[in-house]
């Protein structure tokens, strides 16, 4: 049997792309937005997340529009969180954009020219278009707390408990290339299948469940104090997208993380 202080040391089962949510154990299984829109399918959700089988679902193209959309509109609400809504300007806009389409080129060396300059325009046009059309300073009267904020709320039972999942988890080592150092040794956790459970490397935990969420931005009323959640959205289907958000949990479960993160003093933490 493995260990449990391995275990221990770490802050989730599997890999993904959460840091340290506010308030997360070091000891649970986090449930992400992407894994609950799998979860229709318990056997889609076993293999893609529950055995990391399809680690595609957890790797986004640094060339996808989305993805440099995202990145340059968080460095606009960086800049507005540092200068307290200083207005921002299509000279900084442009900069930014240099600053991510380099980081993409140094990810993507293959990628030719003309499709870097594609990728460019495009984001030129769709952020200049973002902030001429809202605005280039936050919304009038609001401040920017928060970019990227990675918070979390416990699933509980009718009593107010954490919900307790009892897994089987088996630990498995991997090599990646990670700085310098071209053989990085990564210990991962998943899910055991059942013709795994009598291996050396499998342990039977319980730990609580907890909901974990990157929030774009959350904005401040100045006067009231409250809270605004931001989300900002590509899509090349804005219609189908915009009929699935009805039904998607995201913004709702949002609501849920922040509230749980304010009630337990998350505003004194970010200062």
């Amino acid at each position: 049997m493995a260990k449990n202080e391995h275990f221990k040391e770490l802050s989730s089962i599997k890999v993904n792309r959460y840091r340290t949510p506010f308030l997360l154990p070091k000891e649970c299984i986090p449930i992400s937005n992407s894994e609950i829109r799998e979860a229709w399918c318990k056997r889609r959700w076993l293999l893609s997340y529950g055995a990391l089988l399809n680690k595609k679902l957890l790797i986004s193209s640094p060339m996808n529009f989305g993805i440099v959309f995202h990145s340059v509109m968080e460095e606009v609400h960086i800049y507005w969180m540092k200068t307290d809504g200083e207005p921002y300007n299509l000279k900084l806009l442009s900069e930014n954009i240099s600053k991510q389409i380099l980081s993409v080129a140094s990810e993507y060396p293959n990628a030719l020219e003309q499709e870097l300059n594609d990728l460019i325009e495009r984001i030129y046009e769709a952020s200049s278009a973002y902030l001429f059309k809202l605005g280039m300073k936050p919304p009038e009267g609001y401040r920017v707390v928060a970019v990227e904020e990675e918070l979390c709320f416990p699933f509980v039972d009718e009593q107010k408990n954490n919900i307790l999942v009892k897994a089987c988890l088996e630990e498995k080592t991997s090599y990646v290339s990670r700085g310098d150092d071209p053989f990085c040794q990564v210990t991962e956790w998943n899910y055991a299948f059942p013709f795994e459970k009598s291996g050396q490397n499998v342990i039977d935990v319980v730990l609580p469940l907890y909901h974990v969420g990157i929030m774009d931005f959350v904005l401040q009323n100045k006067e009231t104090g409250k809270l605004v959640i931001g989300e900002m959205k590509t899509s090349a289907s804005p219609d189908k997208y915009g009929y699935m958000f009805h039904i998607d949990p995201q913004i709702s479960a949002y609501h849920y993380m922040l509230l749980f993160a304010v009630n337990n003093g998350w505003l004194n933490h970010k200062g």
